[in-house]
């Protein structure tokens, strides 16, 4: 038995003994919270007609290759986790609508320009320095959520977004950036 196949049947295991956990439907798959935490997505649950995958509350560390097969997916949770780096996944998730990677070990993120269907992103609680510029041409998105990094300045290029929520709270912002945020909310109202 190979490493992997160890791994697999471990996993099954771990399944039958956590079975109340799993949460399951046609379009989408709840592995969050996982008893013991998942460190990487068990390939027994990639169905490539998913819509809907949420690994929050893991331990998950590097993003899950098998996830590249269900292209379809409009929301994806990997909030809570251990990772370090985001891979270049616009391309394949372009129809994605929700993005949770909040709370993670980020300090930088790919390139979201292709994933125009994007509607709410939650990049919060992890370790950026710097707005991703590729998320001020998204058309569709109403939600940015970047609490909590490590951020000094706001690109002024998301002023002529049409944003619904802006969560910068328990940033390092400097008083210029006070300043054009409260332009950027005081036009929002108008």
């Amino acid at each position: 038995m190979t490493q992997y196949q160890t791994y697999e049947k471990q996993s099954e295991i771990a399944l039958t003994k956590v079975k109340p956990q799993l949460r399951t439907g046609d379009d989408w798959l709840d592995l969050s919270c996982f008893v013991p935490p998942l460190t990487t997505l068990p390939s027994l649950y990639v169905i490539p007609r998913l819509k809907e995958i949420d690994l929050s509350m893991n331990e998950i560390k590097e993003f899950p290759e098998l996830l590249y097969e269900c292209k379809g997916l409009t929301y994806l949770s990997l909030a809570h986790n251990k990772l370090t780096k985001l891979p270049d996944i616009g391309s394949v998730f372009s129809n994605l609508e929700v993005l949770d990677v909040s709370y993670n070990e980020l300090d930088s993120v790919c390139d979201f320009s292709q994933m125009q269907n994007l509607q709410k992103i939650f990049l919060s609680g992890n370790k950026l320095k710097d707005v991703p510029m590729s998320l001020c041409n998204l058309k569709s998105l109403k939600e940015i959520h970047l609490d909590h990094n490590l951020l000094t300045s706001i690109p002024h290029q998301l002023q002529s977004m049409n944003l619904e929520v802006f969560k910068l709270e328990g940033n390092q912002l400097r008083s210029e950036t006070s300043n054009f945020l409260q332009g950027f909310f005081e036009s929002k109202r108008k």
